[in-house]
Formats: structure tokens, C-alpha cells, sequence
């Protein structure tokens, strides 16, 4: 048995995965079994404590809700007091201080601060203001920094997790995607045509793909170190400080996934997930994911398609947030449905699914 944290529009939802095994391969039951009603408000981020068991859910209300992992039950509710001009974008742990690092932006002002949450007294303790909106950040437990991803600034603003002050901001052009490879302690973050390569606070390196790509995603290899890097609709494989292979694919790809278990790469497109061998990066096959069609009722389907994946490493499960949009081709009203996919690493094939939420207008 395994759970899962899902976000739903007004529930948290929470899943347990059953696995039934034959051999090596695996068929799966996916069971909601607990929903936590959260009354029209909405779900931004949710961040886990490893050394209390629970999870922090910040919500568009200014709220954060406390959960037990054990129990599932909310055991507190504590203000966060985000400025209503500000979106909440991302949050991350630091194990080092057990701090929540909170990014909250406006992008039409380009003003971004962080909330640094304590989770030893449930408060606020300081705030970090900057000039810029923020999208993504990561940790180092190395050097116990943060790093932010400005992308109206154009830099990336390292924080130190001991002071809480900003030590250095760093110019990267269109800085997006951004990483930490655990085997060397680096940074990598995707700009404008190339990968910048970070030590501590100084660009060690400027990795060149091609003029003008901006890279959506990335992941690592931990066995042999390549980092795999998602710019366009090209997959660049990264050694060391150069591109030592690329795969230009047909379809639109956001997101790319390494699965050590197999040695498979996933690679999320518009209708469905790729999967490439991390060997030769030949197409192995293609999962195919809901997209437009006629049904019976009269209604079109338009797929948004997949959202975002996740891997699980105990059972070697992929799981794909899937959103449709339904639509009558003629005439007016339409219906929503997100669901969540899991595709067994062993046989590449979805072998179970949950409607998390529906909505009609």
C-alpha cells in the first residue's frame, strides 16, 4: 500500500495505491480514501515534512493547512500572511533549518517574496522581498542554499538557508527549467539556447543547444551522470559540459522523466507520454492519452491532455495528470474531467486510472 497526495480544485484528495503482483508485472487499484473539503478555496503547492510525517498545503486564502500523514486529518490551520497583490507560485522544505520556503509573484507588477515558514513554531519568521516574478526554485543541502528562478529579472537569486539573506543573483537570459544533480552538487537551469551551469554561487559553465530553444524540463541520470534536457521538440543529452547527443521528436514535449528501474525515459507530449530507451533513445512506444472525438451524446472532447508526471520508485509507476475539456460542437455549456493515469514501468501500458474532479458550465 502506498499514498498519494493529489490537488483538486476545492478537495485535497487522498489516494491509496493497492498493487496486486504477477511476476514482473504489476496491475494496479487506485482508491480515494479520504477528501478534504477545502470550502471554494484553491490548492497552490504542497510541500512534505519528512521528520513530522506531515503535509503543508498552502491555499489562495492566505491559510495553510497541516495534515498527518498518519491520519490524513488536518491537525492545524495557520495564517500565511501573502499580500493579496501576490500569487503563491511554488514552495519547497529545507531540511537543514525544517524551514518552508513560500514564492509568492505578481506578474504584471514583477514583484516576488518569499515567506519563510518555521515549522517548529508554525509562524512566519522573515520575509525575503525581491524586484521580480519567480517561478521555480530548488534546494542544495550541500551548501544548504536556495536557489530562485527569477524569470522577469533574468537571473537566478541564491538564498542562504543559515542567514535567510540573498547572497548573490546570478544573469542567465530567460532563465526556466532548473536542476539539482545530486551526484555533483551542481546546478543546471535551462535559458535562451543553452544550459547554465552552476557551482555555489559562480556560472562554472555555458552549455550551447540551439539559438533561441528554451528548455522546459530536465532530469538526470544518477548511474552515469547524463542530464536529459527538454528544449522545443528536442531532447539534448548532456555529459559533463557538452551536448553528446540529440533527438528531435515529431511531437510537442514539455516534460522529460528518467526511470532508473528500466532505464527508459518519459516524455510528456500533448496526446500522450513517448518512451525512449536511455540506450540507443530509439522509441520504444508511444502511450496514447485521450484526444479529440466525436462521442455518441453529440459532445466534441477537447484534450488538454497531460498536465504533469510523477515517478514512483517503490513500484515503478509513472503517473500522468490528465485534463479533458468536453464541449457540445454545436451550442453551448461544457464539462471538464481530471484524472490520474498510472503507466507500469515494466509494460509501458496504463494500467490503472482515477477520476480526481469533474466541473460543468
Amino acid at each position: 500500500m502506498r499514498w498519494l497526495w493529489l490537488v483538486g480544485i476545492t478537495l485535497l484528495i487522498l489516494m491509496a495505491l493497492t498493487y496486486v503482483t504477477y511476476a514482473e508485472n504489476q496491475s494496479i487499484s487506485l482508491k480515494v480514501v479520504n477528501e478534504i473539503p477545502l470550502y471554494g478555496s484553491q490548492v497552490f503547492s504542497l510541500v512534505y515534512n519528512p521528520v513530522n510525517n506531515d503535509v503543508y498545503v498552502i491555499l489562495n486564502n492566505d491559510t495553510m493547512l497541516i495534515v498527518s500523514a498518519i491520519t490524513n486529518q488536518v491537525i492545524n490551520a495557520v495564517n500565511i500572511p501573502i499580500s493579496s497583490f501576490l500569487i503563491p507560485e511554488v514552495s519547497i522544505y529545507d531540511p537543514n533549518n525544517s524551514n518552508i520556503y513560500i514564492a509568492a509573484s505578481n506578474p504584471y507588477t514583477k514583484v516576488g517574496v518569499i515567506y519563510v515558514f518555521s515549522t517548529s513554531t508554525n509562524t512566519v519568521i522573515t520575509t525575503i522581498s525581491m524586484n521580480g516574478t519567480i517561478l521555480n526554485m530548488v534546494y542544495n543541502p550541500i551548501n544548504n542554499y536556495i536557489y530562485v528562478v527569477s524569470p522577469s529579472l533574468n537571473e537566478i537569486i541564491v538564498i542562504s538557508g543559515s542567514t535567510n539573506n540573498i547572497l548573490v543573483s546570478i544573469p542567465i537570459s530567460n532563465p526556466g527549467a532548473i536542476l539539482y544533480d545530486q551526484a555533483n552538487g551542481l546546478i543546471y537551469v535551462g535559458g535562451s539556447g543553452y544550459i547554465t551551469v552552476i557551482s555555489g554561487l559562480s556560472i562554472i559553465n555555458r552549455i550551447a543547444l540551439k539559438p533561441n530553444y528554451f528548455v522546459s524540463s530536465m532530469d538526470y541520470n544518477p548511474s552515469n551522470g547524463l542530464i536529459y534536457a527538454i528544449a522545443n521538440n528536442t531532447l539534448f543529452i548532456i555529459s559533463g559540459n557538452q551536448v553528446i547527443n540529440q533527438v528531435t521528436l515529431q511531437e510537442n514535449i514539455s516534460k522529460v522523466l528518467y526511470d532508473p528501474e528500466n532505464n527508459e525515459l518519459y516524455l510528456m507530449a500533448n496526446n500522450g507520454i513517448v518512451v525512449l530507451s536511455a540506450l540507443n533513445y530509439s522509441v520504444i512506444t508511444e502511450v496514447p492519452i485521450e484526444s479529440g472525438l466525436w462521442n455518441s451524446s453529440g459532445f466534441c472532447v477537447s484534450a488538454l491532455g497531460p498536465l504533469t508526471m510523477f515517478y514512483d520508485p517503490m513500484h515503478n509507476y509513472i503517473y500522468v495528470i490528465n485534463s479533458s475539456i468536453y464541449y457540445p460542437c454545436r451550442g453551448f455549456g461544457s464539462s471538464g474531467v481530471t484524472s490520474i493515469l498510472a503507466i507500469s514501468g515494466y509494460t509501458n501500458q496504463i494500467t490503472g486510472s482515477l477520476t480526481l474532479g469533474e466541473y460543468r458550465s
